[in-house]
């Protein structure tokens, strides 16, 4: 059942919960913005808190998701900022196993860089990128590959997926999703140096 949910929780919408917080505008500004994308991406949940806050034990959170016009496709950030480094640190290792889950559906996941985009940042602490297919086979027509990156920066960490175009599967290409990356890296990477 678990297994199920995290499945859920990675693949669809992440709708917010009703929440009086107000988005830390660090963080507003830290977080993906359409005109990273291509024009065929909007805005689905504008950026706002993220409910998740508690659960995760950060000072503020944030979240936007950005869906591809004529398909299900969706690409999500989340940003968690800590009171300070070793709080981020121990947080990445927490979420470290349920960002890269090891199993869809009954089905073990196998997370990996693409030979044609295996991005990795040179300044984050800690950082992982890689994709997998979800889906009940290799073969479902309902498959998702799903790439996402996770990284810790200084007292922030950033959680970043998107479902890429893939063999015949919905969502971006990989030619659009590295300058994606370079970006987030350089915004997070530049914020945490000037934390310090």
């Amino acid at each position: 059942m678990m297994v199920m949910m995290v499945v859920v929780v990675g693949c669809q919408p992440q709708s917010a919960q009703p929440t009086n917080e107000v988005l830390d505008l660090t963080l507003e500004r830290l977080l993906v913005d359409q005109t990273l994308f291509p024009l065929s991406w909007y805005v689905d949940i504008a950026p706002q808190p993220w409910y998740w806050k508690y659960r995760e034990g950060a000072e503020a959170t944030g979240i936007v998701q950005l869906r591809q016009q004529g398909s299900r496709a969706i690409a999500v950030h989340r940003l968690y900022r800590y009171q300070n480094d070793a709080k981020a640190a121990a947080a990445y290792q927490r979420l470290e196993p349920s960002e890269f889950f090891s199993y869809s559906w009954s089905r073990p996941l196998i997370w990996q860089s693409l030979d044609e985009l295996s991005f990795q940042s040179q300044t984050a602490d800690q950082f992982k990128f890689g994709c997998a297919v979800l889906g009940k086979t290799e073969t479902d027509p309902d498959r998702v590959v799903l790439c996402q990156a996770l990284g810790q920066y200084g007292k922030y960490v950033s959680t970043f997926f998107t479902w890429v175009a893939l063999d015949g599967t919905l969502g971006m290409s990989l030619e659009d999703l590295e300058p994606i990356l370079r970006a987030l890296d350089e915004r997070m990477s530049s914020q945490a140096a000037n934390s310090r």
